[in-house]
């Protein structure tokens, strides 16, 4: 699993990787904006490479974590937190 900030949105994640690796991601990423200005920037990505093995994603959820101190937080991007489910 990678996770951080890609500044971009989850959508356009497998449409950059090598098309035979796109089946074998997964982008977890909270229903809430990770950003102040209203964006999802911050979210997590699991795969595989091994293009021999089927891939099964592990059942994660992604959460902003401190959503009550959004307007304390000095960061644009709220913190997530991934949860095994």
């Amino acid at each position: 699993m990678i996770a951080g900030d890609f500044n971009r949105d989850p959508s356009t994640i497998t449409n950059t990787v090598d098309r035979g690796l796109a089946n074998k991601i997964r982008v977890v990423f909270p229903t809430s904006a990770t950003q102040a200005n209203g964006g999802t920037l911050d979210y997590a990505i699991t795969g595989n490479s091994n293009r021999q093995q089927t891939y099964t994603p592990p059942l994660l959820a992604a959460i902003l974590m401190l959503a009550s101190l959004r307007s304390h937080i000095v960061s644009d991007h709220f913190p997530v937190n991934f949860r095994k489910f």
